[in-house]
């Protein structure tokens, strides 16, 4: 009995291994005054080559963070999100950069510093950034920069968050469903010495 449920647990170890993954994630932020029940219609980005010479009201910073695969729209679309979703109809400043990120899984059997090396991927993260705020969207602005961009981004950012969640939260099910078979397989072995 011991054996089996020595295997058990280590087995559910393994499985366990597998499951924790870190790095495999679009960030977004959002810091500033947040005006979550204000959602408009409309929504502009400029980019801090850009001229910006109409009144704005700031509310705070916005930024994205890639995951591996993201394609730089994706990543754009997601900050937009963010900052629409707080309140903002306009990304001003918008700047582009790159950052080291690594994506794994957490690998608690490991045997040496190699093998570790070898189950993570470093890679450049796009990085967006730039100033949340809200402009008042009159016909004249609408005549100098059109009606904004399309809003069906939100749809799709709000449905990939979903995939995300839902993902991440199996994960956390798998490591608590393991935990709890580990621990009472563990509890209930006889001792060595029966």
């Amino acid at each position: 009995m011991y054996k089996s449920s020595f295997f058990l647990a280590f087995l559910c170890a393994i499985i366990l291994n597998s499951c924790m993954t870190y790095g495999d994630t679009t960030n977004s932020s959002f810091k500033g005054n947040e005006y979550r029940n204000r959602k408009p219609e409309s929504f502009y980005m400029f980019f801090e080559t850009d001229s910006i010479d109409f009144d704005y009201e700031s509310l705070g910073k916005v930024k994205t963070v890639s995951n591996r695969t993201d394609l730089d729209t994706e990543v754009l679309e997601r900050m937009a999100y963010e900052a629409w979703s707080n309140g903002a109809n306009t990304i001003l400043f918008i700047k582009y950069s790159t950052q080291e990120r690594t994506e794994g899984t957490f690998d608690l059997l490991l045997d040496s510093e190699e093998e570790e090396e070898n189950s993570e991927i470093y890679y450049d993260a796009i990085v967006y950034e730039g100033m949340a705020s809200y402009v008042n969207v009159t016909p004249e602005f609408k005549e100098q920069y059109g009606e904004g961009i399309d809003l069906f981004y939100v749809k799709k950012v709000e449905q990939d968050l979903t995939k995300e969640s839902n993902r991440k939260g199996g994960e956390a099910v798998m490591l608590l469903v393991g935990g709890i078979v580990s621990l009472v397989a563990l509890i209930i072995s006889p001792d060595e010495d029966e």
